[in-house]
């Protein structure tokens, strides 16, 4: 509603024990918000195209072949204003990338290796080498190593680059963003084993330098990062939830890439804090932080003040014991005020709360089709060119994204999914345009396939087959997208948490991406989740 409640959540059903991740993007080039979901057990994505008011069309399925899919984020990679889909296979040391028509379909899937050992679990887009093309970053726990994929025009990849991390440990997530101000894409890892972040300042095309570890305490467990600017400084921050402590903190900003004044919130007791959003939820024009806690299935928002340590804190159930993994945010129908999705995976639904006046939400559940698809992860895009958010969802299980499109009126169509490579257990997605066309992809981070898969979105709402390319060393298990190469192509990073490492893949501009470029994380770090920002 705005205000930091939330209406009844819509659920789209995408089947059993999917989806593992979500992603947004306009998938049949109609202005409006369409959404890819990861389906793991049933190899494919769900392409969910809106209808202009918030509701859904039927899901498109898109093949993932023999892959699980865990992860996929949204980009054009072949610059032909469509939106495709890149997802991670952990399972198979794999990613696939997915060229989209613009219609809402995709051409078939295209796989690319990641490391030898590897599972990428989740990736991020961006433009490492400033040649116009998007790349791709995929994060291997395993090794703590980054696999960068290098993109060509077409939406292929046909060089891969390997960034180990130092003294990296369980790195799990990742996410990219300009720490210091040089124009340059920077690099943030969560690593879970080593309770630390890992902070990467891209230099030159794209190398980092070594990264700086900010420790959040003993047994605290990073499980997501979001980057933001919280007290106006001009300075990025980061948000980091721990779910070994059950709290969320904000890293402010200094200068040169460096960050003080830690601020900490309690998200409850036993909550297993997993995923966390910052928007200005009440239109007070400051930014607020949303967490989805996992062992008590609820959403909580914290209304905050900018610089102020206290934060007012408002609870919403997501559904009895729904065990939400993801969060997305964005105005779903077109009201003014922010809106929150939550992708539910014990449920088998997503949980879509609309927000108006403070501090109540109305919300609705969207089933998904397939049985228990698992939906493990949820991002927000403009899929069909429609001007609506749409909503993509990584199904774990179902080895697919489902993708709904928003009607603009807080409703959504049936879902649409997707296929990801068989045994995929995609765990992360992003939305991105890897070819340049103008058009929402998505990226999926692919756990057990150790890749990550690109969907070109078709620009109405569907997306092309996913190609994949794998991770190097490890399964990636998050994903985001910059430019870090500042060719103006989206490039990819992710988080590689066995392999205490994050890779990145460099845009070609076309859907492809170079080999990965891995960057090592501290030892024993396990990064869990990446971020970006400047």
């Amino acid at each position: 509603y705005g205000n930091g409640a939330f209406a009844q959540a819509i659920n789209y059903p995408t089947g059993y024990y999917s989806p593992l991740f979500i992603s947004v993007g306009d998938f049949n080039n109609d202005n409006l918000l369409d959404f890819a979901s990861a389906n793991y057990d049933s190899h494919n994505l769900s392409i969910y195209l809106s209808n202009g008011n918030a509701t859904f069309q039927s899901p498109i399925s898109v093949s993932t072949s023999i892959y699980y899919a865990k992860f996929l984020t949204v980009r054009d990679l072949n610059n032909d204003a469509r939106d495709d889909i890149v997802v991670t296979f952990p399972d198979s040391s794999t990613i696939g990338v997915f060229l989209g028509y613009g219609d809402g379909n995709f051409q078939d899937m295209k796989t690319y290796s990641t490391d030898v050992g590897t599972s990428p679990y989740r990736a991020v887009l961006s433009d490492f080498n400033k040649d116009a093309v998007v790349d791709i970053a995929v994060l291997n726990p395993e090794n703590s190593s980054i696999n960068v994929f290098f993109g060509n025009s077409d939406g292929t990849f046909s060089r891969k680059l390997t960034l180990h991390i130092e003294y990296a440990f369980d790195s799990y997530s990742i996410a990219i963003g300009d720490f210091n101000n040089d124009k340059e894409d920077d690099i943030v890892v969560g690593n879970l084993g080593s309770n630390d972040l890992s902070v990467l300042l891209l230099q030159y095309q794209p190398s980092f330098v070594s990264s700086s570890v900010y420790r959040q305490g003993s047994s605290s467990h990073p499980s997501s990062v979001t980057i933001s600017d919280f007290n106006n400084d001009q300075q990025m921050d980061i948000v980091i939830t721990n779910a070994g402590n059950d709290t969320v903190q904000i890293l402010l900003g200094y200068r040169e890439g460096t960050f003080t004044n830690i601020i900490t919130y309690s998200t409850g007791i036993n909550v297993h804090p997993q995923h966390v959003v910052a928007a200005d939820f009440n239109n007070d024009n400051q930014l607020d932080i949303a967490v989805i806690n996992y062992w008590t299935s609820d959403l909580r928002v914290f209304l905050t003040s900018g610089t102020e340590t206290s934060a007012v804190a408002c609870e919403y159930a997501t559904g009895y014991k729904s065990f939400p993994r993801s969060i997305a945010a964005g105005d779903f129908n077109k009201d003014g005020w922010i809106d929150v999705v939550v992708a539910n995976s014990a449920t088998n639904n997503i949980g879509v709360f609309l927000g108006f006046d403070y501090p109540t939400f109305r919300s609705h559940n969207i089933v998904l089709q397939k049985r228990d698809s698992i939906p493990y992860y949820v991002a927000i895009g403009d899929f069909n060119k429609d001007s609506q958010w749409d909503i993509a969802i990584a199904c774990r299980k179902t080895n697919n994204i489902a993708v709904v499109l928003g009607k603009g009126n807080g409703t959504f169509a049936k879902e649409q999914l997707y296929a990801l490579p068989v045994s995929a257990d995609p765990r992360s997605l992003v939305i991105g345009d890897f070819n340049n066309d103008n058009i929402s992809d998505i990226a999926v981070a692919n756990s057990r396939k150790k890749s990550i898969s690109i969907l070109l979105g078709n620009g109405n709402g569907t997306f092309a087959p996913h190609m994949s390319q794998k991770t190097i060393d490890a399964s990636p298990v998050s994903i985001a997208v910059g430019d870090f190469n500042n060719d103006s192509r989206q490039d990819i990073v992710v988080a590689l948490e066995y392999a205490n490492s994050i890779g990145i893949f460099i845009g070609i501009g076309n859907g492809s991406f170079q080999n990965q470029i891995s960057y090592q994380m501290p030892r024993e770090s396990s990064p869990v989740w990446v971020a970006v920002g400047d």
